[in-house]
């Protein structure tokens, strides 16, 4: 059976052009619009899953059964922080959370929990706060249904401390030769849902009715209210629950606030098993961090090693892997699968990883019961985890791209696993895959709207002008500040992950729209000035490429422009005039590249850079050429290259660990200076390269 799911995967240049040639009757911009970011839908088989994380553990120990947990005290939940009642939704601009804390360890965190409170009010949020202690997964569900019924309503809750849960179990064959076999879970979904039927009545193999195990979800399989758990009284390899909980707090508090340095990027690290999904992977990571995803996915580089000595310590917002292993451990193939290399719990409380969010498609990994589980250790780690999502069980997140494209959208990571959770959900195969997914921390951030602010100059009166693209419309907004009044307003030119990079490309001093299909490695640029379309479907690039497009030859046109993230290789094209000749890796020029297709070759694998440094194009010796950049974040090193000059600058020191660079021409000399931004001190720090003086 055939089923069409949100699933960004690499697409044929050739479909993807007859597909927009077959909509030439509709409106050019809508065109684009619909017909391709239908590159976005891909049409899969319910058997086109990938292979599920497995069992395997660095001790070689089995996977043992839950035991169902134990009542042995009556329910009794108290009222902390109540809101008024009656206020209806419209209350607060983003609903109603429910703050349930087990009794034992409030008093210790209630200070904190409080400003917690606060942010959450400041961010559009209202809050009501309860303890509770004793009582079964039954109760608490009611009672969270009954929150759900009320006016107010909630859209989430966040349960702190030891809470009950429930255990789910099942037969399951994931068709991958391994044949039908049992498990049992933790399941958090069942808090999720609202209105389902939750059942122990099946008696069939393993799975026994009247054992304490829910075996059956009826009714609408829907959830309503997302929850999280923020649960610490298990992790000794990290301290104590009271002070972690009151750090993460803090640390929650800080990225709020914005104190935390965000680099808005991503690692994709998939193992052997996972490889072809490196790139739809890093398609759906696109949406959020355009043009700021490491992909590692090939089978030799992903190794256990590396991933502790190059990829943990590293600085991502968001660190993404899929990888068999247990609660305790995952791993990495190498040696032609001749060799399984572990990273181990101690790893993750020695290294501390400094990604705020982790996605762990990694078996059981995020199995909150468990001591020491790698979710709550990545989640709690006194350094900076903020959440983790993955599953209790076998399978995980997979068709995720609803779950990206939401939170790309300015949605919490709560609102996205709804959304992805309630498009899959009522599929046959959905509960061996999802029934085990859990949220560890706190499920209300987000990491705001990420269409990202676009200034250049859109109307030709040589001022800059701010503009937007919103991924999920493909519509783009600019503002004319000379003239005061918008010079682009909702014109549709792109889709949810296409990639923005305008400039002017047709040297009329209008700069112009342009995306950059990740999929396929083609460009699409629309001059508004001109009302019609300059390129269209012209490749240049590959998945995962980062945009750096600049006027790199001085002919006042810009230039399809991308860096190799892993090679730290620039590899530069010019739409205007013929193939004259390019500049090689050696530096040497050759010619003959693109067979006569209009346009002229720059740049062809140049090598400046590494993997992991920050593209910081610009013209920094003011010969009206951009030149090839790039920015140490380790140690506040900046390294300039003139295509046409040669060396400009090397390990210029101007920055530290955390600085945000913002390079620019500051001093009106027309070339860009170093800049740096501190979010702590709200503070700017410029110097030009061309006068060595401070700015």
């Amino acid at each position: 059976m055939l089923k069409c799911w949100f699933n960004v995967k690499r697409v044929k240049t050739g479909s993807l052009n007859s597909r927009i040639a077959s909509n030439r009757k509709h409106s050019f911009a809508g065109r684009l619009a619909l017909a391709v970011a239908a590159s976005a839908l891909v049409c899969v088989s319910a058997k086109a899953a990938p292979m599920p994380s497995r069992w395997m553990s660095a001790d070689g120990s089995p996977r043992g059964a839950h035991a169902v947990p134990s009542c042995l005290e009556p329910f009794a939940i108290e009222a902390l922080r109540a809101a008024p009642a009656g206020q209806g939704r419209a209350a607060a601009d983003k609903g109603r959370i429910a703050i349930v804390v087990a009794r034992d360890i409030y008093d210790g965190i209630s200070a904190r929990l409080a400003r917690h409170v606060s942010n959450l009010e400041a961010a559009g949020y209202s809050a009501i706060v309860y303890t509770v202690a004793g009582g079964t997964p039954e109760q608490l569900r009611s009672w969270l249904a009954a929150r759900y019924g009320e006016k107010e309503s909630l859209v989430g809750a966040t349960l702190i401390g030891d809470i009950p849960h429930i255990v789910f179990e099942m037969m399951q064959d994931f068709d991958d030769g391994q044949g039908e076999h049992y498990e049992d879970f933790p399941c958090d979904i069942f808090f999720m849902d609202m209105d389902g039927a939750w059942s122990d009545v099946l008696e069939y193999d393993g799975v026994h009715a009247g054992n304490g195990k829910y075996d059956t979800w009826t009714g609408n399989r829907d959830i309503e209210i997302w929850v999280s758990r923020m649960k610490a009284d298990n992790l000794p390899m990290l301290g104590g629950q009271a002070d972690l909980l009151n750090t993460y707090l803090d640390k929650n508090d800080n990225f709020r606030n914005g104190r935390l340095i965000r680099t808005r990027s991503a690692l994709v690290y998939d193992d052997d098993d996972w490889s072809s999904e490196g790139a739809p992977d890093a398609t759906h990571l696109g949406l959020v961090f355009t043009g700021g995803v490491t992909r590692i996915d090939q089978p030799e580089d992903t190794t256990a090693a590396d991933f502790k000595a190059n990829r943990m310590p590293a600085q991502f917002d968001i660190l993404f892997t899929r990888s068999h292993g247990t609660p305790a451990s995952h791993g990495y193939y190498q040696d032609d699968r001749t060799v399984f290399n572990f990273v181990l719990q101690s790893d993750y409380a020695i290294i501390k990883p400094p990604a705020f969010f982790y996605s762990l498609f990694v078996c059981s990994g995020s199995d909150f019961t468990v001591s020491n589980n790698l979710a709550a250790l990545a989640a709690f780690n006194p350094a900076s985890g903020l959440l983790a999502w993955g599953s209790t069980k076998t399978g995980g997140m997979y068709y995720e791209g609803q779950f990206y494209a939401s939170l790309a959208a300015g949605k919490s990571f709560g609102r996205a696993f709804i959304k992805w959770f309630n498009g899959l959900s009522h599929n046959p195969w959905a509960p061996k895959w999802f029934y085990g997914m859990a949220l560890i921390g706190d499920a209300s951030l987000d990491l705001g709207r990420t269409a990202p602010p676009l200034v250049n100059d859109y109307d030709g009166d040589d001022c800059s002008d701010p503009a937007v693209f919103f991924g999920g419309s493909g519509e783009w907004y600019a503002y004319s500040l000379s003239s005061s009044q918008a010079v682009v307003s909702g014109r549709a030119w792109g889709w949810s992950s296409a990639v923005p990079a305008p400039g002017d490309y047709d040297g009329d001093n209008y700069a112009d729209l342009a995306v950059f299909d990740q999929g396929a490695g083609n460009w699409y640029a629309w001059s508004e000035k001109k009302q019609q379309a300059i390129l269209w479907a012209q490749p240049w690039g590959w998945p995962g490429a980062e945009i750096v497009s600049g006027d790199y030859d001085g002919d006042r046109t810009s230039d399809l422009a991308l860096y190799d993230r892993l090679a730290g290789c620039w590899f530069v094209w010019s739409p205007a005039g013929q193939d004259e000749g390019r500049q090689s890796a050696s530096g040497n020029p050759q010619s003959g590249f693109r067979g006569g297709t209009p346009g002229r070759v720059i740049a062809w694998a140049v090598p400046w850079g590494w993997n992991g440094a920050v593209t910081v194009p610009g013209d920094y010796d003011g010969d009206g050429k951009a030149d090839l950049a790039v920015y140490d974040g380790g140690n506040g090193n900046w390294y300039a290259w003139s295509l046409h000059r040669g060396l400009i600058a090397w390990a210029v020191p101007w920055g530290w660990n955390g600085a945000t660079t913002v390079p620019g021409d500051y001093d009106a000399d027309r070339a860009s200076d170093l800049a740096v931004f501190d979010s702590n001190m709200k503070s700017w720090f410029i110097w030009s390269l061309r006068n060595s003086a401070i700015i």
